[in-house]
């Protein structure tokens, strides 16, 4: 019984080492901070942000910074069914809910995951709905073919969820990425199996936010100077589950 255990063990401990993330995890840190309701509204969530990044990423030894909805292996993911416009499920096929994370430009360059095709985010991207997806999700919809300016939408017609409704919104894809762990190293979820799909901060604003940044030195070294950067915005903000990856 211990023979066994233990192999089982080892076993696990090797697909750990061999599963590939899909981003670069030295040099990033990660820090989880919470805008409380009663002083911060959805329209207030986009100019703190607009202040609070320029004032981290000017600090000595920061590369690059980003907020996302929720960063790889925090524990915390969020799924959101999506369809592509044209696609037709096959017999017993049900709808798919894919990871959907929320980020400002440059999440995927402070990550270092690597853009396939087309283009990241920019400050422009309001006005439209627009979405990044990964390789996974891009074979899924779009086998063989060219992801990039491809359209989506929600389901939310009762009749018939594989068409759009009336009044859907339609959402571009401008850009496909190299796949990337949510929840784990190794895939075991169904959510894993299906992909991820990124849509900017600014259209979807959540309080509940995470900042990722890339350092070229020890990123513990810059906590101080981000926690008196917040400060300096917000002193009744504070940082939690400060760590590196």
């Amino acid at each position: 019984m211990l023979l066994i255990g233990a192999g089982l063990l080892l076993a696990c401990f090797q697909r750990l080492q061999a599963g590939r993330p899909g981003f670069e995890e030295g040099n990033l840190l990660t820090a989880q901070l919470s805008l409380p309701a009663s002083r911060y509204q959805p329209r207030d969530v986009d100019p703190f942000i607009k202040r609070l990044l320029p004032q981290i990423r000017s600090i000595p030894g920061v590369v690059s910074a980003a907020l996302a909805s929720h960063v790889p292996f925090s524990g915390d993911s969020s799924a959101g069914v999506i369809m592509a416009e044209g696609y037709r499920l096959a017999p017993g096929e049900s709808l798919i809910s894919p990871y959907r994370v929320r980020v400002t430009p440059e999440y995927l360059r402070t990550l270092h995951i690597p853009l396939l095709s087309g283009r990241d985010f920019i400050d422009g991207d309001n006005a439209v709905r627009v979405a990044i997806v990964d390789e996974r999700l891009a074979r899924k919809f779009w086998p063989d073919q060219e992801a990039v300016g491809r359209r989506m939408f929600t389901p939310s017609n009762p009749g018939d969820p594989t068409k759009p409704a009336a009044n859907r919104t339609w959402i571009t894809v401008v850009g496909v990425v190299a796949e990337s762990r949510i929840g784990d190293v190794v895939v075991v979820g169904a959510a894993d199996r299906i992909g991820t799909y990124y849509v900017p901060l600014a259209q979807d604003p959540t309080r509940s936010l995470t900042l990722a940044l890339r350092t070229s030195r020890d990123p513990l070294s810059v906590v101080p100077e981000i926690r008196s950067a917040l400060s300096a915005i917000d002193p009744a903000l504070s940082l939690e589950s400060v760590r590196t990856q």
